[in-house]
Parts: C-alpha cells; structure tokens; sequence
C-alpha cells in the first residue's frame, strides 16, 4: 500500500475518510454533498488501486477493515498538515501589521538584505521595519538578549559559535580572501596565491574586536606568519575604498555573499586554498518564537537568495 500511496486520488482519500468518519455511505454522500453511488464509486476505485478492503458491512453500516484502519491514521495526519499548511499561506498573504526587528552587518545589510526590505516593503507596507546595522558580533548578540531585535543575518567563521543560548540556522557557504587592484598588483593574477606572497603586501582589514579579523589572524598564525596589517577599518566599506585606491589587499567574503565583486578595476587572488571558510547564519534566541511578520520576512529573503543562486550570482 505505501509505495501506491503518493499517486493516490485527493477526492478519494477525502471521501474515504468521511465515510470513515460518518458510518454510512449516505450520511457520507450529505456531508460531501455528492450522490451515494459517487460515494461507493470512489471507495470502490481507492481499494482497486490499493488492492485492500477498506470497509465491511455489518447491517447498514460501513466498518473500517484493518487495513482501513491504518490508511484512516494516514489521511488524517496528510489532512490536518494540508490544513495547517493553507493557515500558514492564508496567513502570509493576510500580513496586515507587526514589526520586522533583526540585526545585520553593515556589508550584509548593502550586498543581501537591501533588495530583499524593498521587495518586503513594496509588498506590507503598513509592517514595521527596524534595523540595527551594527558590525559588531557581541553587540548583535546583545541586542538579541534584550528583546531589541528577533534575529540577526551574520557571516560565522568556522570553529565560531554564539553560545548555547541561541538557535543557528546556516544559509549558505563562504569563505574570506583578498582582492586587489587589476593595474598595482597585476603579479598577483595567477593561480594558487600563497599566504607568503600576501603577507608580503600591505593588508587592509577590519578593526581587531571583529571575529572575521580574528579568524584570519589564526590563520596567519597557523602558518607561522606574522599578522600585522597597516590598514585596519571599521566597516567593509571602507575595505573596499582602500582597495580600489590601490592602497593594499583588502579583506574580502567571496561565496553566497560578495563584500567587494570582481570587475574591471578589482581582482579577488586566486589561493591554493581558503584562508578561513564559514557559513552565512541565521540566529535567534532559543525558545523565543518569530512574530508572523518575520517569519514572512525571512520567506521573502529565502525566495531571495534561491533566485540568486539559480542566476549564479
């Protein structure tokens, strides 16, 4: 029977299961408001095509077999999720009020998040939006203990966790590197970069307290490489300032988000392996549900990102 289940007729599993409810072909047939023989047609069909006996008589009434027993048990747990899934849809659409509150860092927030609150907004214009573009991890999470913000989007490398008092949901795969000016470092734009040959160069990255910096610091470290970078910045955007100036390599995530594409004026090396890798996250405080707002916030943002993976950007 289960392998026949998933090229099952909907009607007739519906009809089935109000005859199971209501005893009689004809209290089923009034219930469904269809005939009597649509109700002993559809029955007849579903046990063809299950080859079981669903139902017996016993004087006029129709009595669940074994095995109708058991696909009974089936139909009402596939019914009740269709229905809490048609709540679920209903309730997206119906999206009337309420507040988006989540934090993001100041690159997330330009290169992923921006498109998505347009789209958000164009579509529930009377929800609120609050935002909280902070590029410190700690602060974020603090945030999230206070009630400030519901979640927050952020880039975790590796070996990072925020702590057992949050739930992480990753998103997708990054990983860190340099990028550099195409006409000042043109050596550069070849196959399997070596960490010596980076060092070797001016470093532009963020300020020390960012858990990015300390992951490439470890790395650095790991490799017997002092990590002493002349250039050290608050945001991504001033990375990526400093690097088209020519002034240095700058600190680049390259993956399921870009801090600084490649084009015509800046290149990202090529290394024999990556620095660090991460993963795109979503976290939240544990046991402290979404409101419906968000949770159609982040539908939208996954829409997002799934159209951006199937284009290649």
């Amino acid at each position: 029977m289960a392998s026949d289940l998933p090229h099952l007729n909907l009607e007739q599993l519906r009809i089935f299961q109000c005859l199971a409810t209501a005893g009689s072909v004809s209290g089923a047939a009034r219930n469904l408001c269809v005939t009597g023989p649509a109700v002993s047609y559809g029955i007849r069909r579903l046990e063809e095509r299950l080859g079981v006996r669903l139902f017996r008589r016993e004087g006029r009434c129709n009595v669940l077999t074994e095995e109708g027993k058991i696909l009974l048990q089936t139909t009402r747990a596939m019914f009740s999720e269709l229905a809490a899934g048609q709540a679920r849809l209903d309730a997206y659409r119906s999206v009337q009020s309420g507040t988006v509150r989540f934090g993001v860092p100041e690159m997330l927030m330009h290169r992923l998040m921006q498109p998505v609150l347009q789209e958000f907004h164009a579509d529930h214009p009377d929800v609120g939006i609050e935002v909280k573009a902070e590029n410190h991890f700690n602060r974020l999470l603090d945030d999230l203990r206070k009630g400030l913000t519901e979640f927050m989007l952020v880039t975790l490398p590796d070996g990072y966790s925020p702590g057992e008092e949050f739930e992480v949901t990753e998103l997708g795969r990054f990983s860190y590197s340099f990028a550099a000016s195409r006409s000042l470092f043109p050596e550069l734009q070849h196959p399997n970069v070596l960490l010596e040959e980076i060092a070797a160069c001016p470093l532009i990255t963020l300020n020390q307290g960012h858990i990015a910096r300390e992951a490439l610091h470890r790395a650095f470290e790991g490799k017997g490489i002092a990590f002493q970078p002349p250039f050290e910045c608050e945001s991504m955007s001033l990375i990526e300032d400093f690097t088209r100036a020519g002034l240095g390599l700058g600190f680049v995530i390259t993956g399921c988000v870009e801090s600084l594409p490649e084009d015509e004026d800046v290149f990202v090396l090529r290394m024999d392996r990556p620095l660090v890798e991460g993963s795109l996250v979503l976290v939240r405080l544990k046991g402290r549900g979404l409101s419906l707002a968000s949770k159609v916030f982040l539908s939208v943002l996954e829409a997002f990102r799934s159209s951006r993976s199937d284009s290649g950007t």
